[in-house]
């Protein structure tokens, strides 16, 4: 007769055969409840998942900056206003000239 330490094994190798050939989890009813000591899972598993949890837990604390800064790039990039600073830069110094010509005109005259 089987040892328990056999028969949790096999129950183990049972469960891992027929959910493993389960191609989705719709439809899908235990007879019986699946124990703790039932599952054999790797550590390595237990922490990337919950790696991946705190990044998506960061991802989300950071997503109204993110989408302030997102705005604020488009907005920029939308309304460039260096080319009009520049513009004015460049005319100003015309302006100037140009009324300082007009200025002395008017004195003359």
């Amino acid at each position: 007769m089987p040892s328990s330490t056999h028969r949790a094994r096999l129950h183990r190798v049972r469960v891992y055969v027929a959910l493993s050939r389960c191609k989705s989890l719709e439809g899908l009813v235990l007879a019986s409840p699946i124990n703790e000591d039932g599952i054999i899972n790797d550590s390595r598993v237990s922490d990337y998942i919950s790696r991946q949890q705190q990044a998506a837990e960061e991802s989300i604390e950071r997503l109204p900056d993110l989408k302030e800064e997102y705005y604020r790039t488009q907005l920029l990039d939308m309304f460039n206003f260096a080319d009009i600073y520049n513009a004015q830069q460049n005319a100003e110094p015309r302006i100037a000239g140009t009324l300082s010509v007009v200025s002395a005109h008017d004195a003359v005259s």
